[in-house]
């Protein structure tokens, strides 16, 4: 937003390449920090896994995969969340828009605090309530939306999967999904069948990987059973942490099957792009300390960047180009407004250079290039070119023109409108979508659920000084009851012991909170990246 801006000129970003020389981190020049990466890169040939992260523009992602499996290596995405390949399958079609939902329509929002997660879509939402839409809330607790939904659906910590079933039988009428279904769905199910548009945006709070997948499929399944798949202002929105992070389904990342950890174990070089799994759990940092040879790619000295062999400096998204492709697969292009700072380069170029050290082809003397090649293999990007991203057409309320009365000192949108690649249903791709069995829910008296907040402690919020005072506190979100029982006061210190951490922090009393729930923002410098079982003690 128009605040969290400051991050880009601050003066903590890398701003030269270091390389590691007797144990210590030093800086470098651009030819010898790619050199000693790309002979680390290449030695490792089928050995090497590189990681990358919704951070990363189009044309980044495009070139870290290309480079990692060109070297014989595995590409992963940096992501706990799935069903990237099912939105691009159900998304929404082409021509589609929010903004015209209203009366006869339906929204589905899941497992997502949306006023924290994406405040537009939740004003968008809201909007269309407000003209007539219904809305259907599922989530483990209470949130913003409650006040406008006419159903809610509430379900235990982590138990979102068997409530989506639930819907998903009303609509369908599966006997295998009997052991899922109960009455008080019927009213929202039917509000779905009738609908004649559906949205449905799904989160990942207090879900793992595996659940997550069963929430989106449930989705997926619900938008076919319906019949809205393919349809204009009918589609699948997954509500990602990052701003790119369907853009990196789309260029072909995916998660790494089973557990990060796993696959990072034992690898002989580790390419790590806009990622700080250090900062995650111990596990990744053991996982990473494993490993024989490691390359960062970052903006920032993080927890990463102190086990690493080469960092490799990045320039910030406002000192260059290239596309992002949001949640509703609009495919928008960015231009640089300020110079790079120091020594910095775009990802992509930093990758491109490596990928010549190397040895291998890529062709990329600017960012229009490689997304003019990524456009030839993507789905629905065939034949985009920033120049079709750069088309303006008039816009409303008219922003920038000689009245100020609607737009102040705003400027006219010259940069372009973007371009929607739809989804495959709308193309008449109906691939049946199986709905999977949910997993088993994670065991213990207390669960951690990490949170997503708007004004976190992440390095891009933080920076901001308009920020800082409305930065989240560090605290963790309990049911009052729960506080009863534990003896204490809002606001008394708990211990909290999971994955190997222990840390201290005050807990909070929050009514909408589920009793064993310990709700844990994310970037507040604790390691609350998945749900876990938590000991949680009072304090002496």
């Amino acid at each position: 937003g128009r605040f969290a801006h400051h991050f880009a000129t601050s003066p903590e970003r890398l701003q030269a390449p270091l390389v590691r020389r007797d144990g210590a981190l030093v800086e470098s020049t651009w030819p010898e920090a790619i050199a000693k990466a790309a002979e680390g890169l290449k030695g490792a040939a089928e050995g090497l896994v590189g990681v990358a992260s919704g951070r990363l523009s189009n044309e980044d992602l495009a070139a870290f995969r290309r480079l990692v499996e060109e070297l014989g290596g595995q590409a992963h995405l940096y992501e706990e969340m799935a069903g990237g390949d099912l939105v691009q399958q159900v998304g929404l079609a082409r021509g589609s828009n929010l903004g015209s939902l209203g009366q006869g329509d339906a929204i589905v929002v899941i497992a997502s605090e949306l006023y924290e997660e994406a405040p537009i879509w939740w004003l968008r939402v809201i909007q269309a309530v407000k003209r007539g839409a219904t809305l259907v809330v599922l989530n483990a607790r209470s949130t913003r939306l409650d006040g406008y939904a006419k159903y809610i659906l509430r379900h235990e910590t982590g138990a979102a999967a068997a409530t989506v079933l639930g819907l998903l039988q009303g609509v369908s009428g599966e006997k295998s999904l009997q052991a899922y279904a109960k009455d008080e769905f019927a009213p929202a199910a039917k509000a779905l069948k009738d609908a004649e548009h559906l949205v449905i945006f799904y989160g990942g709070e207090g879900l793992d990987r595996e659940a997550s997948a069963a929430v989106a499929r449930a989705c997926a399944r619900i938008l076919q059973e319906t019949g809205h798949a393919g349809k204009v202002n009918s589609g699948l929105i997954a509500v990602w942490p990052r701003a790119n992070t369907q853009g990196a389904w789309d260029m072909g990342l995916r998660p790494a099957e089973g557990s990060l950890p796993s696959a990072l174990e034992g690898a002989k070089a580790l390419y790590l792009a806009g990622v700080d799994p250090a900062a995650d759990s111990p596990e990744l940092v053991k996982a990473i300390e494993s490993a024989g040879f490691v390359v960062v790619q970052e903006l920032f000295h993080t927890a990463t960047t102190e086990l690493a062999d080469v960092v490799l400096p990045a320039s910030s998204f406002v000192e260059r180009d290239g596309t992002f492709t949001s949640g509703e697969r609009r495919v928008q292009r960015f231009f640089p407004a300020i110079s790079p700072m120091g020594r910095t380069k775009p990802d992509w170029a930093i990758t491109a250079d490596l990928a010549t050290a190397v040895g291998v082809s890529m062709e990329a003397r600017n960012a229009a290039e490689i997304f003019m090649s990524l456009a030839r293999q993507a789905p629905g990007y065939e034949g985009l070119t920033y120049q079709d991203l750069a088309q303006t057409a008039p816009q409303w309320p008219p922003v920038g023109e000689a009245d100020l009365y609607f737009g102040g000192t705003a400027f006219k949108n010259r940069q372009g409108l973007g371009v929607s690649v739809g989804c495959a249903a709308e193309a008449g791709q109906l691939t049946p979508i199986e709905w999977l069995e949910p997993g088993t829910p994670i065991g213990g008296e207390w669960l951690l659920v990490p949170i997503t907040v708007l004004y976190d402690h992440g390095r891009t919020v933080s920076a901001s000084d308009v920020l800082r005072p409305r930065l989240a506190a560090k605290a963790v979100r309990m049911n009052p009851e729960d506080l009863g029982q534990l003896g204490l006061d809002p606001g008394s210190e708990v211990e909290l012991r999971w994955n190997g951490h222990t840390h201290r922090l005050p807990a909070l009393a929050e009514e909408g909170v589920p009793r064993g729930a310990v709700l844990l923002p994310r970037s507040l410098g604790f390691p609350a990246h998945t749900p876990a079982a938590v000991d949680v003690r009072k304090v002496s």
